[in-house]
């Protein structure tokens, strides 16, 4: 672990009340990273790790121990007020070629930024523990914590962790690598001519109170919106920053990052012309069950009124109504029914199924939050390569 900031928070004291907050609290997978128990680390669930301890358990047991407490809160949300507030996040698990990336901008799909911000808003301290396989640009998440720890991939010890952030444990970690103070991702290599990195090679911290200058904000790549045309889904992946979910009857929508299963909907990586290149989808037919790619923030697709496309196998046909859709916030969904189009692709191998999306009854295109989905509360199986949006060559409502 490398102490990157701390204006006077660390260590934490061990009589104190802890909120323990974000989407790697508590989650030994996002702890461990790619190559852990399945190729990208995904899939998993706390009873494949019987022995392990997430970063949350090890704080909870290393408070006690020290007479304070630890509450986990998924949303970080407090009843009473926190002495202090550990974020852990970081990048989902990955490995090999599903791990690319054009830049080396953060992509805070969970939130983790917002959370801090307001925690530190209400007047508690924060500190942040961030888990990456490699340096990224957070200067925003650098500026809201109050301390920041880069803890790597740190496994099944949540326990070290702990230890550390509660001075059991000397925090003296020293940064292998530069770390870079614009998202763009040019060399940085220490002796290189220019060398400017944010934290220089060898760069780390002891707890204590050291001074902060507010670090720029501007990450130095185009953070625009998605284009309205393009890729939603390839290579196994949501792409341009957004979610693939599935969504129950009465459940809130789940990230899938590699194998995803909430009852309704189960979702499996499968290969098409290489490696986990695709998904294969099983609604089960217990209850109402969505696929869908989300944005992070609504789409306007308006003036272009793209066609969605599909490139997929329909291994069963649906066995009860199957409704295309687009959603568009609160109460705003646009709908149409593809079951026979769906019934009709069965046993034909990998194909295409395209639809305008100005045939979905009811949409919205001005303000798309997700700009695909697909809902059956009956069975069906379908293996997807490709989901994207192109310009409307006039393709009719069928």
């Amino acid at each position: 672990m490398v102490l990157l900031k701390d204006t006077g928070v660390l260590p934490i004291r061990r009589g104190g009340r802890v909120l323990v907050t974000g989407d790697g609290a508590d989650s030994v997978a996002k702890q461990s990273g790619g190559w852990t128990l399945t190729w990208q680390g995904t899939g998993t669930h706390p009873e494949h790790f019987p022995h392990a301890q997430s970063i949350f358990a090890g704080i909870r047991e290393v408070a006690r121990y020290g007479g304070g407490d630890a509450e986990l809160s998924r949303t970080g949300e407090y009843a009473i007020k926190p002495d202090v507030a550990i974020v852990v996040f970081g990048e989902d698990p990955y490995a090999e070629f599903q791990g690319d990336r054009a830049d080396l901008l953060f992509d805070d799909a969970h939130g983790a930024l917002a959370t801090m911000r307001r925690l530190k808003s209400e007047g508690v301290p924060v500190v942040a523990v961030f888990l990456s396989g490699r340096p990224l640009w957070v200067n925003r998440h650098l500026n809201a914590a109050d301390a920041f720890v880069a803890g790597w991939l740190p496994g099944s010890e949540g326990g070290g962790i702990a230890d550390v952030l509660y001075g059991r444990r000397m925090l003296t970690g020293r940064l292998s690598f530069s770390w870079p103070a614009q998202a763009g991702g040019a060399p940085l290599n220490s002796g290189d001519t220019g060398y400017a990195p944010l934290f220089p090679f060898g760069f780390g911290l002891k707890p204590g109170r050291h001074a902060w200058k507010v670090l720029s904000e501007r990450s130095g790549v185009d953070e625009s919106p998605p284009v309205a045309v393009g890729p939603l889904f390839a290579d196994g992946r949501a792409t341009g920053g957004r979610l693939l979910q599935i969504d129950g009857a009465n459940d809130s929508p789940q990230t899938v990052t590699g194998s995803g299963n909430n009852g309704s909907v189960a979702v499996r990586p499968v290969d098409r012309e290489r490696q986990e290149d695709a998904r294969e989808i099983v609604w089960s037919g217990r209850s109402r069950g969505t696929l869908l790619v989300a944005n992070l923030r609504p789409q306007d697709l308006g003036p272009q009124s793209p066609t969605v496309t599909l490139t997929l196998r329909v291994d069963r046909a649906p066995t009860a109504p199957t409704s295309l859709e687009m959603r568009c916030g609160q109460g705003c969904v646009g709908k149409r029914d593809v079951t026979a189009a769906l019934t009709r692709l069965a046993g034909r191998g990998w194909t295409t199924f395209s639809m305008p999306l100005s045939c979905l009854i009811g949409a919205d295109l001005h303000k798309a939050t997700a700009p695909f989905a697909m809902t059956t509360s009956g069975e069906m199986r379908l293996s997807i390569s490709s989901i994207s949006l192109q310009p409307s060559q006039g393709e009719p409502c069928s």
